[in-house]
């Protein structure tokens, strides 16, 4: 064993280290006293500063209260806790087996596999809502499968129990493309919760893909909080239409709409598995991070999927043909002249208005023509001269009257008018 590790923890006897967790190491030990194999988690409480300490130390004391209260076939069983002023301990049950996580990595499932997967888990959430504890980070890692083929839930370490006031955390906790819509946007959280994270579980199981993915934290909120995943038929065609409806409402973002609980979940899961060979294949589980396999099957329509008008589509064309028809009619109908107008902006524009002579049928319209300033049309009239002052009359004029012969009368003669030079 390395030096680094320690050979005693309390009153165990550590045999080896099993890995490290979110918060500290996992040994292998020895209870001396019952003679039994335990698994042992340890934090050092120099590890955090001191404003991290007294939070850390909260949420691994919870871990072990939310467990330790609970004993059911599919929880891991915690047996003490312990601490001293460097270290802090849980000593729980030892499960050998792999987790739920490197399961669906490596192999490929059946449908029958997904059931008793998904039975258990359920079985063990009921359990523990009934006894008022929410777990809040059911993901795939914290799902170990034994030998047995029992599925065991671990790491309560951000637990919600109901009668606890050091639940409330101000930071963010868990996995985000497990957690449900609520713990990123700060409202009530119950065991509905927990009911989330395992229908995404289901999803994923389903599909081989997870509903809500990302290559960032923000992404992966606002897909959880406002996204809706494809359905799962349409990514399986082996599934279904009953799934699609169970997960659609399994995965809720408000929780008022989804299951009211494990239990209830349980029997609409069963009973849109029931007519599924147990022996159905189920697709290999989808590891490229390079590519967002969710948003490209969001917006690619799969082969297998049948392209379906939106209702919104024929609303649209109702009304396209309501207000054609009313054009029509009100043509034929009304005398009030249609407007046409043909703008070129952003220039000042003017108008004018030029009679279109058309069919007797038709009433008489008035096509108004808008044209630039520059190009305008003008209306040729005929140019008017100015007034002007009649001139004085110039030359010779005769003054008197001529008597029948041509003459003149006496009296009469000749008046000379030249041009005003004024």
């Amino acid at each position: 064993m390395s030096p680094s590790h320690p050979e005693k923890i309390g009153k165990y006897t550590i045999t080896k280290p099993l890995g490290r967790g979110a918060m500290g190491m996992v040994y292998e030990g020895h209870d001396p006293i019952i003679n039994r194999t335990v698994a042992i988690k340890v934090i050092s409480k120099t590890s955090f500063d001191d404003n991290e300490q007294q939070e850390a130390m909260a949420r691994f004391k919870r871990e072990a209260q939310a467990a330790g209260k609970l004993s059911h076939a599919n929880i891991v069983m915690v047996y003490e806790y312990g601490e001293d002023e460097d270290t802090a301990f849980i000593s729980m049950e030892y499960v050998s087996g792999r987790t739920l996580q490197e399961i669906m990595l490596h192999d490929q499932l059946t449908i029958g596999q997904v059931q008793d997967f998904m039975v258990q888990l359920l079985a063990g959430l009921d359990y523990a809502h009934t006894h008022n504890v929410t777990h809040r980070d059911i993901k795939p890692a914290n799902l170990v499968f034994t030998s047995d083929g029992q599925i065991k839930i671990m790491d309560f370490g951000i637990a919600r129990m109901e009668s606890s006031n050091l639940t409330q955390i101000g930071t963010i906790m868990g996995t985000p493309a497990y957690m449900a819509p609520e713990l990123f946007t700060g409202e009530k959280v119950d065991h509905r919760t927990d009911l989330f994270s395992a229908a995404v579980i289901l999803y994923q199981l389903l599909t081989g893909l997870k509903p809500f993915t990302g290559e960032t934290m923000s992404l992966i909120m606002h897909q959880v909080v406002n996204i809706h995943p494809p359905h799962p038929s349409n990514i399986n065609d082996q599934l279904p239409q009953k799934l699609d409806t169970l997960l659609r409402t399994s995965l809720s973002k408000r929780p008022n709409k989804r299951f009211g609980s494990a239990s209830e979940l349980k029997k609409a899961l069963l009973l849109a598995f029931e007519k599924i060979p147990p022996h159905t294949t189920m697709p290999r589980q989808i590891t490229d991070k390079a590519t967002n396999k969710t948003i490209l099957s969001q917006n690619r329509r799969p082969q297998n999927q049948t392209i379906r008008p939106s209702p919104a589509l024929y609303i649209g064309g109702a009304i396209l043909l309501i207000i054609i028809a009313t054009l029509f009619f009100g043509m034929r109908d009304e005398p009030t002249p249609l407007t046409t107008e043909v703008t070129t902006p952003p220039k000042p524009i003017i108008s004018k208005t030029v009679k279109n002579k058309k069919a007797p049928a038709i009433p008489e319209t008035a096509v108004k023509i808008i044209t630039p300033e520059s190009q305008k049309i003008r209306r040729n009239r005929q140019k008017t001269e100015p007034y002007q002052q009649p001139r004085k009359a110039t030359g010779i004029s005769i003054n008197g009257r001529k008597d029948r012969d041509g003459q003149y009368r006496p009296g009469t003669g000749i008046r000379i008018t030249t041009p005003n030079r004024d």
